[in-house]
């Protein structure tokens, strides 16, 4: 006895095949029972099958046989019956009263045109044209230069209206400086000029203006 089951422990493997295809053999064996042992649309249930509902009555066999006809009729021929339709009334015209609610007429007279004659336009208001900036005269005094027996002014003067020339040289006292201001007196200091009556002071090499009116 003991030989078999140290055999059977040491090929464990082998043995352990052999029991799972002796249950697989087992299984399929059940499993073709049960299937040869149905019937063909059978249920393997206790309850009967219910009864197929008789949707066509097999049994009656009236349509073969010919139609109950009198003799003298035609099967062939159809005749259609048409219900007469009843006659309309007739529809009797009332009187229609008269309409008394006339549109009244509109006024044809045309709208006459406004009176343009007392209605003048605003005059425009002509801008105010700015006033011109007041002339200026600038004048540098160089000192005075001994020319034989006399000694004469030497300046510089600038106009400030538009389109002057610059005006230097040399003047004795009487000259004028651009027509309008008169060399009065002249040192090694100083040059004194007279416009309307009323006199400037230049201090040599300083730039001074004078205000033209």
């Amino acid at each position: 006895m003991s030989k078999p089951l140290e055999k059977i422990t040491q090929e464990w493997e082998r043995t352990l095949l052999v029991f799972v295809l002796l249950v697989m053999l087992a299984g399929f064996g059940v499993a073709a029972y049960f299937v040869l042992h149905e019937q063909e649309g059978a249920v393997a249930a206790n309850t009967p099958l219910p009864k197929m509902p008789a949707y066509f009555d097999t049994d009656n066999t009236n349509f073969l046989n010919p139609a109950g006809m009198t003799d003298g009729t035609n099967p062939l021929a159809f005749v259609s019956k048409v219900s007469v339709l009843p006659p309309e009334p007739q529809k009797h015209d009332t009187p229609t009263r008269p309409n008394t609610n006339r549109p009244k007429p509109q006024d044809t007279k045309k709208p006459q045109p406004a009176n343009t004659k007392t209605q003048e336009p605003p005059k425009k208001q002509e801008p105010k044209k700015p006033a011109a900036p007041p002339r200026k005269i600038k004048i540098t005094y160089r000192g005075f230069i001994t020319n034989g027996n006399k000694q004469v002014a030497f300046y510089s003067a600038n106009d400030t209206t538009k389109g002057a020339k610059p005006e230097s040289g040399v003047a004795d006292t009487g000259k004028k400086i651009y027509k309008i201001l008169d060399i009065k007196e002249f040192n090694a200091d100083s040059m004194v000029l007279e416009y309307k009556g009323k006199t400037h002071t230049f201090p040599k090499g300083v730039k001074k203006e004078i205000t033209i009116q």
